[in-house]
């Protein structure tokens, strides 16, 4: 599997991610099965462990074996899928082969013909007045992150993109004041950020939606009290809270972001994108100036994927800035006002929206040292 750096000893609580993937795959091949079922293990891997998966997949085909491939990522279908099946609403819908039609036949299939739309990978958006800087970042260390310095202004949305282990993990941690920095500063709308915990944050105005929904979620709660809980934090006295108050703003973010509250007894029970919408939602109802959205899409289907674009967008536009990690280099393109690029722990360049994404996986790799943008 290409994993022989990983310390065996380890926890494996304590391995990031997109390694637990591939252990969960390891594990599976040592059983040497006949069918080789792959739930969304391209979801949290960077490119390069995706393209061993893929590897793995050509593998157990050529020794005449199955794979059954499940995946939102309609390129990797298009791509390395013999046949598609599409299901909408619990049925199935179509069966055919991927290549005839490519990606518009799929979302037509997920969709529906009248929901069906031709995007492109960057999409034309009017200039927005940039306001003051929210979050600056200078020399900040911590973890694998090593002299970070960027910054954020209101009404734009910044996109990182990197390969697996680059430090954005701890980069996005000490932002969010989950761990300390150690040397550098992180500033917010001019002053110093020390943060000793998430609240300290909060409290500033800058908040965090996770990769991992569910760690930011009460899973076994009602879908109201994830999206109500942020509102009574900074409650300043003894005493009862307005249920009616809450019971409207809770509304109110449920009727923006068109959360399906069909399986609202328990947010777990909800699908990847409404988790994904309520974790954002619950900031929404509390209030903040800077947002940290880290893999915001991972893992859920492409009609929630847009709905958080458009989202982030609506955010910018309503004078927020925010700060968006992403492993899907075509989101950068569709989201972001400007791409930076992070390899071993630091900004290594600035890219324009319009990249490709050759020009982004170069950056990345650092086939080419100097700024790509113009």
């Amino acid at each position: 599997m290409g994993l022989g750096a990983l310390d065996l000893r380890e926890k494996a609580s304590r391995i990031p991610l997109p390694f637990q993937r591939m252990i969960d795959l390891a594990r599976a091949l040592s059983h040497e099965p006949r069918l080789l079922i792959l739930d969304e293990i391209t979801a949290a891997l960077p490119r390069d462990l995706a393209e061993k998966v893929f590897e793995v997949m050509a593998e157990q085909v050529a020794r005449d074996r199955a794979v059954l491939f499940i995946s939102h990522r309609l390129d990797e279908v298009i791509r390395y899928c013999t046949m598609c099946t599409v299901f909408r609403d619990g049925y199935t819908v179509a069966t055919f082969a991927p290549t005839e039609g490519g990606e518009r036949r799929i979302v037509a299939s997920m969709l529906g013909e009248e929901a069906a739309v031709d995007r492109s990978d960057f999409i034309e958006r009017a200039p927005v007045e940039l306001g003051e800087t929210f979050l600056q970042a200078e020399l900040v260390t911590s973890g694998q992150a090593e002299d970070v310095t960027f910054e954020v202004r209101s009404g734009e949305v910044v996109g990182i993109i990197a390969l697996e282990g680059q430090g954005q993990d701890d980069l996005f941690s000490c932002l969010a004041g989950q761990t300390r920095v150690r040397s550098g500063a992180v500033t917010l709308r001019g002053t110093e950020l020390k943060a000793s915990h998430p609240a300290d944050a909060i409290r500033k105005g800058l908040v965090l939606v996770p990769s991992d929904r569910l760690m930011a979620l009460l899973p076994q709660r009602p879908v109201h009290e994830s999206i109500a809980l942020p509102l009574h934090a900074p409650l300043r006295k003894w005493g009862p809270f307005s249920l009616t108050k809450e019971r409207k703003v809770v509304a109110s973010v449920i009727d923006r972001l068109s959360i399906d509250t069909r399986a609202a007894a328990q947010s777990r029970r909800l699908s990847g994108g409404n988790q994904q919408k309520l974790t954002i939602g619950r900031w929404l109802a509390a209030g903040f100036d800077t947002i940290l959205l880290f893999d915001p899409t991972r893992g859920i289907d492409i009609g929630a994927k847009h709905q958080i674009y458009d989202l982030v967008r609506d955010l910018a536009a309503d004078g927020k800035a925010v700060l968006m990690y992403t492993s899907e280099l075509r989101e950068a393109n569709l989201v972001c006002d400007r791409i930076l690029v992070l390899r071993r722990g630091t900004i290594v360049g600035e890219l324009n929206p319009r990249a490709t994404e050759k020009e982004m996986l170069q950056a990345m790799y650092g086939v080419i040292e100097e700024e790509v943008s113009e």
